[in-house]
């Protein structure tokens, strides 16, 4: 019921991109480009993979978490379909050069280069808990035998993006970065996190062997790498 639970859910993200169509009248994969991408320099980042980038792209092996087809909804990762249609919940290809700039985006308040492509005040509401204090952020997805589990997180949700709010969490966020600090995750084993206090960012590129049984157990551990590159910095 409201305000019983805040639960992550992928097709939100897809209503929020025929959103985008629909207000702007441009699908969400020119829109992206032409308002977030291009502007930002980010030339190897696109809803759409184009051919010539294919070559590049990290592919999964047999077995591993999206590597096949997620029932009719969601085609795996590295297939032709997946690849070739914009998908709002997780169909951005990217590198960590181009994921680095749209982090100092954000840690800029919106710009990046003189650039700016969201205003202050977006970024400020992306970057703040939206959850009610006292409500769990809860995430639901399939286990390996097709049993729902849910898993709970502590910490709180900003539109789009997971404050730090000074608490640790393996999956997400280590100890050692401030509690002003954000960041995202990629459920097929990537991260991305800014801290304000420290001007730092950091990208996280790895591909998940395994699906995650619970929130204490993922198999990537990008909050020792935060860690490692938070205590590497020098005040």
């Amino acid at each position: 019921r409201p305000g019983e639970a805040m639960q992550y859910c992928a097709l939100n993200y897809e209503l929020l991109g025929d959103l985008v169509r629909r207000v702007s009248g441009t699908p969400i994969e020119r829109f992206a480009r032409e308002r977030i991408f291009e502007p930002l320099g980010m030339r190897d980042s696109g809803y759409v993979m184009p051919p010539e980038l294919r070559k590049r792209k990290v592919r999964r092996g047999e077995g591993m978490p999206h590597s096949a087809d997620l029932g009719p909804f969601m085609p795996g990762f590295d297939s032709e379909r997946f690849e070739g249609q914009p998908w709002g919940s997780g169909g951005l290809h990217s590198s960590a050069c181009d994921i680095a700039v749209f982090a100092q985006m954000l840690l800029n308040g919106g710009t990046y280069d003189g650039r700016r492509v969201l205003s202050s005040a977006s970024v400020q509401a992306m970057r703040r808990n939206q959850v009610p204090e006292g409500v769990p952020f809860r995430w639901e997805r399939l286990g390996p035998d097709g049993t729902p589990i849910t898993l709970e997180f502590s910490g709180g949700y900003g539109y789009g993006l997971f404050p730090f709010l000074n608490t640790v969490t393996p999956y997400f966020n280590g100890g050692l970065a401030s509690p002003s600090s954000f960041g995202h995750a990629g459920s097929g084993g990537t991260y991305f996190w800014a801290d304000p206090d420290r001007e730092l960012v950091g990208v996280y590129m790895s591909v998940a062997r395994r699906n995650m049984d619970d929130a204490t157990t993922p198999d990537w551990r990008a909050d020792l790498f935060v860690d490692a590159v938070t205590a590497a910095v020098e005040d």
